[in-house]
């Protein structure tokens, strides 16, 4: 078992930086779709959702660690989820998948 020292230490923190980095982009990505293509925005959430599944299986990145999405979920689970129930419910799965897999997963 890890302890929250080492979580938060070793993988918190380094995620954290990913996180304010990725953050405004995914905000103006994510309001962009909203506004002019909500089926785009419908397959991004289904791609990451599906690209956590994977690395969840595999224990390891598809994608490189520099890569975040979790700003891009939270942001549609904000700004979209209540438009459209499926969209929610996606989100918010990804959402605490993406997190558990950055900070609980050895990989």
């Amino acid at each position: 078992m890890v302890s929250m020292k080492t979580i938060w230490k070793s993988r918190l923190k380094r995620r954290l930086k990913y996180y304010a980095i990725w953050t405004p982009p995914w905000i103006i990505v994510v309001r962009f779709l909203l506004d002019f293509n909500f089926a785009a925005l419908f397959a991004f959430q289904v791609l990451f959702l599906f690209k956590d599944i994977l690395d969840v299986v595999s224990k390891r990145d598809v994608a490189p660690t520099y890569f975040e999405h979790l700003p891009f979920s939270l942001s549609t689970l904000v700004l979209a989820g209540s438009s459209n129930g499926l969209l929610l419910l996606l989100s918010l799965l990804d959402s605490l998948l993406d997190a558990y897999e950055d900070i609980f997963l050895e990989k």
